[in-house]
């Protein structure tokens, strides 16, 4: 595991790398860029070779360590980690950080480095800190802007505008940027299969997380939260993609989670009516509001004409002998075509 292996990304592995080199480490730093292109990759990577630093037999039992979950010095956090099982399976949205639980995190920081030579700290998706409600603990920015001995802290975003100014102050920014298309194919090895996978790769616009959105999940089950992201990504490229190819992608649905992501379509479409009638508030996604924005934007017609084609789809639901995904695909293209208004 080397910053070697982090591809299309020169630039920001150009900048670590001078980093480990001159082991002048910046006391706290941002990677910021699109999902999937290799932020969290890079952050781990740089925090493993700055535990060893070139030392070959440290590099080993770090490794060692790193693989089976117990590195002492190297830690990663997600917003996930801020919940129970129990609590991410009723989340109907993704989840947020907990200011609670970043307190709670950085106590590993009042331990002395015992292992190698440095520590990282990894804070995953920080533009999903509640700003708005919450304020980012005092005891967190002074770490960040006077620093931990032997520790760096990295934080991981896909909108740096998101951060406020005076957290972004305290931070040196590393960008990453999107990837071409067929850099992502040949990271995606094991769909490589998939009879639309090299159009998920165009469509996935330079992102892995992206590209996968369309691909089948490796579980074979799609959580609510990604039921929503994938209604959502469906709808926004249903009129931005030639000949509605992206309808393919719903062959990759599951059969199980076919009439589950039917009620989550239902309940996005039913805001976009709502975002397209100029309400802003009281959505049930009301947290995607810029998505829902762009998505109305896309559809050229008036979107209370789709309404027939998901009320078709609910009225076959329950008919015999006739599969799910398929009358979904059906539905789509006939709200694509419903939606789109007839030259004049």
């Amino acid at each position: 595991m080397t910053l070697d292996d982090i591809l299309g990304q020169s630039h920001a592995t150009r900048f670590l790398r001078g980093v480990l080199t001159s082991q002048r480490f910046p006391k706290a730093m941002v990677f910021h860029g699109p999902p999937g292109v290799g932020k969290g990759l890079a952050a781990r990577t740089f925090g493993f070779e700055a535990t060893h630093l070139g030392d070959l037999d440290l590099q080993e039992q770090s490794r060692l360590m790193l693989d089976a979950g117990d590195h002492p010095e190297l830690n990663f956090y997600t917003p996930s980690d801020c919940y129970t099982e129990a609590e991410l399976a009723k989340r109907k949205s993704e989840p947020t950080w907990k200011v609670g639980k970043i307190r709670e995190f950085l106590k590993v920081l009042d331990e002395p480095v015992v292992f190698g030579a440095r520590r990282t700290v990894v804070f995953e998706d920080f533009e999903k800190v509640p700003f708005g409600q919450a304020s980012i603990p005092d005891a967190f920015l002074k770490i960040l802007e006077d620093g931990v001995d032997n520790t760096t802290v990295i934080l991981t975003t896909q909108d740096l505008d998101k951060l406020p100014g005076t957290l972004q102050a305290r931070l040196t920014a590393v960008r990453f940027s999107r990837l071409t298309p067929t850099l992502v194919s040949s990271l995606l090895p094991s769909y490589g299969s998939e009879e639309h996978f090299e159009l998920a790769c165009r469509l996935g616009r330079g992102s892995v997380d992206e590209t996968l959105d369309f691909l089948k999940p490796a579980d074979g089950s799609l959580s609510g939260h990604d039921l929503r992201k994938r209604a959502l990504t469906l709808l926004r490229l249903l009129h931005t993609t030639p000949g509605g190819r992206v309808l393919q992608f719903l062959s990759a649905l599951p059969d199980q989670d076919a009439v589950k992501f039917f009620v989550v379509l239902k309940s996005v479409y039913t805001d976009l009516l709502l975002v397209e009638s100029g309400i802003a508030s009281g959505l049930s996604n009301e947290d995607c509001y810029e998505d829902l924005i762009t998505i109305v934007e896309n559809f050229e017609g008036t979107l209370a004409k789709g309404l027939i084609s998901l009320r078709t789809l609910f009225d076959r639901m329950d008919r015999p002998g006739i599969r799910f995904t398929h009358q979904l695909k059906a539905a789509m293209l006939d709200l694509k075509i419903r939606t789109t208004p007839r030259p004049s």
